[in-house]
């Protein structure tokens, strides 16, 4: 099984206001982002509820982003693959 957006280039910027944006349009009156060791949050208030999504994060000292074909990856190319 494909993981989930394995391989995208698409920015976390970008996604986030995708995000923000398509709430809004179905009727959230009030958005918050958190980041967190480990997490993510997504809060928003529609139609009177409170809605949260807690997304766990991978580490970004996990062995997959620690090495690539060539070997042990130097830290500006562990936290892009992080990303």
């Amino acid at each position: 099984m494909t993981r989930f957006a394995e391989g995208t280039t698409v920015a976390v910027e970008k996604s986030r206001t995708e995000i923000e944006r398509m709430i809004t349009r179905y009727g959230a009156t009030s958005t918050a982002f958190m980041n967190g060791p480990g997490r993510a949050m997504i809060l928003f208030e529609c139609k009177g509820r409170r809605i949260m999504f807690k997304l766990p994060l991978p580490s970004v000292d996990e062995q997959r982003f620690l090495r690539d074909g060539r070997g042990v990856r130097p830290r500006q190319r562990r936290l892009a693959a992080w990303e």
